[in-house]
């Protein structure tokens, strides 16, 4: 499967979660696919920040190992925790090094119909305005 495809599987898997604020994939996967040279990653890391529970996130972990044909380990942090400036080894650790973002805020927001709908109205309306006819140039 490609780097791509990868990234994809995991995002909709993620997507599925119910309290997950923030979503990325790091470790050496991220670093491959980020070009920084080493040697092939033998697993995919994904760090969930917000509010999972530990069954919800080791169900996708097995899912889409199963499905990658890859191990896929989740690690759980909560949104406090990633936001704050308190020092933290794990978190320090994981932010100075390449990260691929899968899901954030907006996107979860975005996930709810009213949110949605407020979205595309507003993107309807701005082509609207960007498009007047005239005669061809």
């Amino acid at each position: 499967m490609a780097p791509g495809e990868i990234i994809e599987a995991i995002r909709s898997a993620v997507n599925q979660i119910d309290g997950v604020d923030a979503a990325y994939i790091f470790g050496s996967w991220a670093a491959r696919y980020s070009g920084i040279d080493g040697p092939p990653p033998s697993d995919i890391d994904v760090l969930l920040i917000g509010t999972v529970e530990r069954r919800a996130a080791s169900a996708v972990s097995a899912e889409l190992t199963r499905r990658l044909g890859q191990d896929v380990n989740t690690y759980r942090v909560s949104t406090q925790m990633w936001e704050s400036n308190l020092p933290d080894a794990f978190t320090e650790d994981v932010r100075a090094h390449p990260l691929i973002l899968l899901l954030n805020d907006f996107e979860v927001a975005y996930r709810d119909s009213e949110v949605r709908r407020i979205v595309d109205e507003s993107r309807a309306s701005s082509m609207r305005i960007a498009w007047k006819p005239g005669p061809p140039n």
